[in-house]
């Protein structure tokens, strides 16, 4: 037990805080943006900010530690693509990122998962984009507009 302990503290030491976290979440122009929240959990650093803009809302969060980031990976794991009446969701590669999306057509809600270390076998950060009142395409322009590059480079 001990040595999971160490094992832990180890890995946790090299992840960022929260508030290195937050600096990625970045204001969106023409949207109306909350202060940045986050948590410094031993292991699972993470940052949350929402954004408005009228009825459209979104969460943009980046989430620290494997547990979580394969969490929220998973439905995506198996590289699945979906299209029905009700549902969307499909595992793409943009800009060398896998990004998950799933998409609930009815409500016009879904969420957008970026892998931040692209190169790794399991996953350790992902950035997720949760999104009410647009298409998955629209939030997918968003996603876009924050630097997943940079937050790479923080877990590093």
């Amino acid at each position: 037990m001990q040595l999971f302990s160490l094992l832990l503290s180890l890995f946790a030491g090299q992840l960022p805080p929260y508030q290195k976290l937050c600096a990625q979440l970045k204001d969106i122009s023409g949207w109306k943006v909350e202060k940045c929240e986050g948590t410094n959990m031993t292991g699972s650093p993470m940052a949350y900010r929402s954004y408005n803009k009228g009825n459209k809302h979104v969460e943009a969060a980046i989430f620290c530690g494997m547990q979580q980031a394969m969490g929220y990976w998973a439905p995506f794991a198996y590289h699945m693509q979906v299209d029905s009446t009700e549902e969307f969701m499909k595992t793409t590669t943009i800009n060398g990122f896998p990004v998950g999306i799933g998409y609930h057509k009815k409500d016009k809600t879904g969420g957008i998962i970026v892998c931040l270390d692209k190169n790794a076998q399991q996953h350790r950060a992902v950035f997720v984009l949760n999104f009410r009142n647009m298409s998955w395409e629209e939030a997918l322009e968003i996603a876009k507009k924050f630097d997943w590059k940079a937050m790479e480079k923080l877990l590093r």
